[in-house]
C-alpha cells in the first residue's frame, strides 16, 4: 500500500459551535467593518476640516495681497496727480 497523504474534507456543518459562539460571529463581523467605516469618516473629517483651515489662511492672505496692491495702485494714482499739480502751478 502506497503512503499517501490523506485529505479529510473541510466542511462548515461539521464544525460545532454553540450558540452564543454563532450570536458573537454575527455581531461581532458587522461591528468589525462598522468600527473600520467610522475610522475612515473621522479620518476624513479632520482631513476636510484641515483643508478648509488652508482654503481660509488662503483666502486672507489673497485678500491682504489685493488690499495692499490696491493702495499701491492708489498711492501711485495719487501721486501722479500731485506730480501733474505741481506741474501745473510751476509752469503757471
Amino acid at each position: 500500500m502506497g503512503h499517501g497523504l490523506v485529505f479529510q474534507e473541510f466542511n462548515l456543518s461539521n464544525i460545532k459551535i454553540g450558540i452564543v459562539a454563532k450570536g458573537l460571529i454575527i455581531v461581532a463581523i458587522p461591528l468589525v467593518f462598522e468600527c473600520g467605516v467610522v475610522s475612515l469618516m473621522a479620518n476624513l473629517e479632520s482631513q476636510a476640516e484641515t483643508a478648509a483651515a488652508h482654503a481660509e489662511r488662503a483666502n486672507e492672505v489673497s485678500t491682504l495681497i489685493n488690499e495692499l496692491i490696491q493702495e499701491l495702485y492708489t498711492g501711485v494714482k495719487t501721486s501722479n496727480c500731485l506730480v501733474q499739480i505741481v506741474m501745473t502751478d510751476v509752469s503757471a
